[in-house]
Formats: C-alpha cells, structure tokens, sequence
C-alpha cells in the first residue's frame, strides 16, 4: 500500500472511533456551534409543524436546550420508546451541533442514532 492508502485508512478509522465531548445541558451555551452530545432531563415534548421538540432541563421557554426531531424521526422513536410522554423525567442525550435558533438553544437531529435514553 502506498502512504496516501495508509493515511486515509487511520484517519477513517479514528473518525469512526470518536465521538463527541459529552456535556450537561447547562453547558450548551459554551459550545454553540460545536459537535457535542448534550445530556439532561427530558421536561416537556412539544408539536411544532413536522417536527417534535424535546426540551431538556426545564419547560419551554426555560428549557436549557431543545432536541428539534423531524417527523420521519419522530415516528421511529415513538415506537421504539412506546410514546414520548412515557420518557419525561428520564435523562436524554442527543449528539449534534449546538445552534441558536429565535433566541432558543438547539439540536437538529439527522439520525435515530443520533438521541438515545439512558436508562
């Protein structure tokens, strides 16, 4: 193998290996714009439009941030979590990047594997 084969074989392997900085919901903040995951206590699920939110550590607006869940999402999660309301009050962590969105702490989620209870 040449080096250039070499390179990208470590650099994907590390890639796949790693994973975001974990951090508590309070934390958000000092990482806006960053890759995280962000753990805290499910307070509240709310219907927007297509998309379910889920805030954490407090009820909208006082929530600390809020998991933003497209509706293609939503469906699978609500089956495997048997309905969202059976998950408040348990901790939640969702990986993504930190953003501000009308003045709200958020993160967009792109993958079911992305958001995950812990139990």
């Amino acid at each position: 193998m040449n080096k250039l084969t070499l390179i990208c074989i470590s650099l994907l392997s590390f890639s796949a290996f790693s994973s975001p900085d974990k951090i508590a919901s309070h934390e958000a903040y000092n990482h806006l714009n960053s890759l995280v995951t962000v753990c805290g206590q499910l307070s509240d699920v709310r219907k927007l439009r297509e998309n379910i939110k889920l805030d954490v550590d407090g009820k909208y607006p006082n929530s600390n941030i809020s998991f933003s869940v497209n509706s293609n999402i939503a469906k699978k999660l609500q089956k495997k979590w048997e309905g969202f309301k059976n998950t408040e009050g348990q901790t939640i962590c969702a990986s993504g990047v930190v953003e501000e969105v009308r003045g709200e702490l958020q993160i967009t989620l792109h993958h079911q594997r992305d958001i995950e209870i812990i139990k």
